[in-house]
């Protein structure tokens, strides 16, 4: 898509995509030591995006100091030969961190559940090391 076709659009700003999971962990942890549960706040923030005139749906990528565009990102599980297992695409403004939990729950549908997982620097964070040895899944 031309980088120079583009509007400017008021969106709602996304929590961190485990925030959900975190506060009820936090409360179970609170109500195990006798404490009283908290209800979280839900801020609502707005920011300002790019929008592609030419394709709406590509996500305005900038990552250090490469160009910046509208792209999307095609996010991909293989096996140890190399072979796809699981794929999707997203925008190119969609942090690769938020897809691993996706991923791994499309390919416990399909049957099939790594034993490990080796990763690029985009899908390391802590909410997803968690989140691996949670499911018993050695990163």
């Amino acid at each position: 898509a031309n980088k120079h076709r583009f509007r400017k659009v008021v969106v709602k700003k996304s929590v961190a995509h485990y925030k959900d999971e975190l506060d009820k962990e936090i409360n179970e942890v609170r109500k195990s030591e006798g404490k009283k549960e908290f209800t979280p706040t839900h801020k609502t923030e707005e920011k300002e995006k790019k929008e592609s005139l030419t394709d709406p749906d590509a996500g305005y990528y900038v990552k250090g100091e490469r160009e910046k565009q509208f792209a999307y990102s095609l996010h991909a599980c293989v096996d140890k030969n190399g072979f796809f297992v699981d794929h999707h695409v997203t925008p190119g403004n969609i942090h690769d961190s938020t897809q691993l939990a996706p991923m791994i729950s499309r390919m416990k549908d399909k049957g099939i559940k790594p034993k490990t997982l080796a990763v690029d620097a985009g899908y390391k964070t802590p909410f997803n090391a968690y989140f691996l040895f949670k499911e018993s899944i050695t990163p």
